[in-house]
């Protein structure tokens, strides 16, 4: 049985960077990282989202703002993007 990502998880934090997690409850958390000082509303956040299988929790797949990996994304705005 998988579990949800917990936010807090230090694997998931990069040194020197600011990071941010959010766990929604349709079994989906988005992950960010971003040079330490950057608001959440400026284009330089890398987001990754995470989907979670309902009946076991396990992550089923993990993608990207439009496939790309880059620090090119808001986190406020991360909802709306399509993640391929």
């Amino acid at each position: 049985m998988g579990q949800i990502i917990d936010a807090n998880n230090p694997l998931l934090k990069i040194e020197g960077e600011a990071y941010r997690a959010t766990t929604l409850a349709d079994h989906v958390t988005y992950i960010g990282w971003a040079e330490v000082g950057t608001l959440d509303s400026v284009t330089k956040w890398k987001i990754c989202k995470l989907t979670y299988d309902g009946a076991d929790a396990g992550i089923i797949s993990v993608t990207w703002p439009a496939g790309s990996r880059t620090y090119s994304y808001e986190w406020d705005e991360r909802a709306s993007y399509t993640y391929t």
